[in-house]
């Protein structure tokens, strides 16, 4: 049996890694050239210096500790929601559930092989946001060995319980099949409201008065006892705690393998049998208006009638915002309150404490855009029909600025969302402050739809057979992370550099030159718009 699951394991992540471009399928090798080869370099180094500006700041702040209490909990909400939609996928919708059956294996075999599949993508994505953070902490704080080995076996027991958890849930959950038919509507129903669900239930203290941050943590079960373990430097103290915490992950993996044994098969075969693959089509019907309304509702209708579009470009992106404005909910008060408590403002100065919030603010709503791909695949999304773009009797360069559109449209939404949330919870800011901050990020926001556009462009991919491959193997992500992390630097540039000059004068400075860069961006695009269309035909 075990010889079976290890081989079954294999063959799911082979295929997996293959699809992501990782994996050379002439050699089975690791692709170099992948984009997620540069991808990681550049998180690495970019976690590295964020992590150790944050931990500074805090062990200035003289609460040190504040870094785990926050960033475990962050981190952990990312991986659920990683894990709900990777379940999903790998244990119900993968291509292979058909032929698999046909072999002789057992389905409890098919569950654990895929349980070990769905556990190595979340190590691989756990990586890459936890374990540089957790070093530098370590490091920064001056802990002892004790420390480091802990951090290490957390992380290899910390995503364990999550998964099992929803992985269980969606057991039950895939039931609902028998009444909801069409795959893409209940896949998209499944993720979507089992995401907002457990959010809620981990967050359910954050609307109480006078909350602390332990016991909001509290719902997260496992946060709470893995960062008593962190900091403990008793030897015995921490082994007791790693056991309890593995102890709970073998009840867990009892009851999950339990319950599959009697549900998985049904499911898959319900599944098979039961879900239409059919796509609907129907025409549109539109009312009489101009043509520039009619691609644009065109356009929209595209991705949101779409379920792989609307997944993998705005519900992923709602997703990350919802959990953005959830924690700054929890943490912007805590955030303010040790500031109080602290003598930051008094040693950097008020004007330059106010250009450096507020520009940390930018920042944040910044990394919040790089999980939309709306504009990166905007030419990408119409395939080999991006051809009638050059026909339609409606300027190229409309065109472009149409495209940009729906990433500018949703990020302007999603920054309105955010922006007044932290006014709701966080009332003594000016409203100056806010209305700067949202200025200065839909700037950033245009320009960054735009350069996203135009690299989409210049390397198109239109010959894609498989509407999910679009974003998956899409290289030119590369590119929006390269632009997110020029304007952090930027940024901590100016901080610097306006570390005498008043706030407001600063604030118009970084306006007027994003402006500037904004107009010859426009006018690069007027003027290479021929050129710009040349790789579509």
């Amino acid at each position: 049996m075990m010889n079976k699951i290890k081989k079954l394991t294999k063959i799911f992540l082979k295929d997996y890694y293959q699809n992501l471009n990782i994996i050379n399928k002439k050699n089975n090798k690791i692709n170099k050239k992948s984009i997620y080869a540069w991808l990681l370099i550049i998180l690495i180094f970019s976690l590295i210096y964020v992590s150790t500006k944050i931990i500074s700041f805090l062990i200035d702040a003289g609460q040190p500790i504040l870094f785990l209490k926050i960033y475990l909990p962050i981190a952990s909400i990312m991986i659920i929601s990683q894990a709900i939609i990777l379940i999903c996928n790998i244990n119900y919708y993968s291509k292979d559930l058909r032929d698999i059956l046909s072999l002789p294996v057992k389905p409890i075999e098919i569950l654990i092989a895929k349980f070990n599949t769905i556990l190595t993508i979340i190590y691989f994505f756990e990586a890459i946001i936890l374990i540089v953070p957790l070093m530098m902490y370590g490091l920064l704080v001056q802990k002892t060995i004790i420390y480091f080995i802990s951090s290490i076996i957390i992380f290899f027991i910390l995503p364990i319980f999550f998964v099992l958890i929803i992985s269980i849930i969606i057991l039950f959950l895939m039931r609902l099949s028998k009444i909801i038919k069409n795959k893409n509507i209940f896949q998209l129903i499944v993720t979507g409201s089992l995401t907002f669900i457990i959010l809620f239930f981990i967050l359910n203290n954050v609307q109480t008065e006078n909350f602390e941050i332990d016991e909001i943590n509290k719902n997260l079960i496992l946060i709470n006892p893995i960062i008593k373990i962190l900091i403990n430097n008793n030897l015995l103290k921490v082994i007791i705690g790693l056991i309890k915490i593995i102890f709970i992950n073998i009840i867990g993996f009892i009851i999950y393998i339990f319950l599959g044994n009697k549900i998985y098969l049904k499911n898959i075969l319900l599944i098979i049998n039961n879900i239409e693959n059919k796509k609907i089509d129907k025409k549109h019907k539109y009312k009489k208006n101009n043509a520039i309304v009619k691609y644009i509702k065109n356009d929209i209708k595209k991705i949101v009638k779409n379920p792989t579009y609307f997944i993998q470009n705005i519900f992923q992106y709602i997703c990350y915002a919802t959990i953005l404005i959830i924690l700054i909910n929890i943490f912007l008060p805590i955030y303010f309150e040790e500031i109080k408590k602290g003598n930051i403002i008094e040693e950097i100065g008020i004007e330059n404490f106010k250009l450096q919030i507020t520009l940390i603010a930018i920042s944040i709503i910044q990394i919040l855009f790089t999980f939309s791909n709306l504009s990166i695949t905007a030419i990408s999304r119409e395939g080999k029909n991006a051809i009638i773009m050059k026909y339609i009797p409606i300027s190229l360069y409309k065109q472009i600025k149409i495209k940009a559109f729906p990433q500018i449209a949703i990020n302007i939404i999603i920054v309105l969302i955010i922006l007044l949330s932290a006014y709701l919870k966080i009332t003594e800011i000016p409203i100056l402050y806010y209305i700067i901050i949202f200025i200065t990020s839909i700037i950033i926001n245009i320009i960054n739809s735009y350069l996203m556009l135009l690299i989409d462009l210049k390397k198109p991919n239109l010959n894609w057979t498989n509407e999910e491959s679009i974003t998956k193997n899409n290289g030119n992500k590369l590119y929006q992370y390269i632009f997110t992390i020029i304007i952090l630097v930027i940024f901590s540039y100016l901080v610097k550099v306006f570390k005498d000059i008043n706030f407001m004068f600063s604030v118009i400075i970084i306006n007027v030159l994003l402006y500037i860069i904004l107009i010859l961006l426009k006018l690069y695009i007027r003027k290479n718009t021929e050129k710009l269309f040349k790789k579509i035909y």
